[in-house]
């Protein structure tokens, strides 16, 4: 009488099908794990944006490690107190460290630092851009909306 919890079925190696199979499907595998090493290897561009006298503060830069290691902010602090004024204050945003100037030229100089040239140092897209939807109500013409509408940035 079997005891066992479960059942095994051996694989007939002698059969060239069966064999075939498992070459096909191991196959399968490695091509699949090759893809996603190379998906790793990807690295996205990095794109400078500054802020403008027009943009409103708080003014955040970004400091990362061009490794995407962690960041020590004691380490980064040293460098941008002994090289640039006009620093709020650093905080740790995960591996990052978010810096906050007190005006748009300081952080734009922050941004082209010679100092800093082992770091990716940026602004956070989200605080140069902002897009909107709006719900209008179908009885309201485009014309009374763009006349009537009243912002400090242009409607699109």
């Amino acid at each position: 009488m079997d005891t066992s919890d479960h059942t095994y079925s051996t694989i007939n190696t002698d059969n060239d099908t069966n064999t075939n199979e498992l070459k096909r499907k191991w196959e399968n595998v490695e091509n699949t794990n090759s893809k996603n090493e190379q998906t790793t290897e990807i690295k996205k561009s990095f794109f400078k944006r500054y802020y403008k006298e027009s943009n409103k503060g708080p003014y955040e830069i970004i400091v990362q490690h061009k490794s995407k290691q962690k960041l020590n902010p004691f380490q980064i602090g040293k460098i941008i107190k002994q090289h640039h004024n006009d620093i709020d204050f650093i905080v740790r945003a995960g591996n990052n460290l978010s810096v906050t100037c007190k005006n748009y030229t300081a952080a734009n100089n922050l941004i082209d630092s010679q100092f800093l040239t082992n770091y990716n140092v940026f602004v956070p897209t989200i605080k140069i851009y902002s897009v909107g939807v709006v719900f209008i109500e179908p009885d309201i013409s485009e014309n009374e909306i763009l006349n009537e509408t009243v912002s400090e940035y242009p409607l699109v």
